[in-house]
């Protein structure tokens, strides 16, 4: 359950919006990133997400994702999932800004990392795709780190 320009969490009956400062720092951050990773002929969306996301595999984690992205190779378009746990982070009195960028850098890099993961899941025994995902995030997760060093903090910091 995700709308592109609301994310709404139940709080009971209640449903809130994310601040609007999260959502411009968000967009600052996805437009800055999309040139820094080369990602320019690509059509980036960002999607508030209800619910926590569905959990893939053995490994649960996927359910504490506070991003997520989902990526079309064929029209050069990806939607970056923003999911409530990264409006709990947000709202935190100690806001971790490196944490959360660290977050988006995550997903971004899965762009480039998405078309051989897709290629290799089709080609791999099911009992093989726990193993093909582990790889997948922690490809994705070195080369995010690389990037993340070269990023200015006054790009992210408040």
């Amino acid at each position: 359950d995700c709308r592109r320009s609301d994310m709404k969490k139940k709080n009971g009956d209640r449903l809130i919006k994310p601040p609007k400062p999260m959502k411009l720092w968000i967009k600052k951050q996805m437009k800055y990133l999309q040139g820094q990773i080369f990602l320019h002929t690509w059509r980036l969306n960002v999607c508030y997400c209800s619910k926590e996301p569905m959990e893939k595999g053995k490994n649960k984690e996927k359910n504490e994702a506070i991003a997520s992205i989902t990526t079309d190779h064929k029209y050069m378009e990806a939607i970056v999932h923003i999911h409530p746990m990264f409006g709990r982070f947000w709202n935190d009195k100690n806001r971790d800004y490196q944490m959360l960028m660290s977050a988006l850098v995550h997903e971004f890099v899965h762009v480039h990392t998405d078309r051989m993961y897709k290629f290799a899941y089709e080609m791999v025994p099911n009992m093989l795709i726990d193993h093909l995902e582990e790889i997948r995030e922690n490809e994705t997760q070195c080369i995010a780190v690389a990037i993340m060093n070269l990023i200015p903090e006054k790009q992210y910091k408040k």
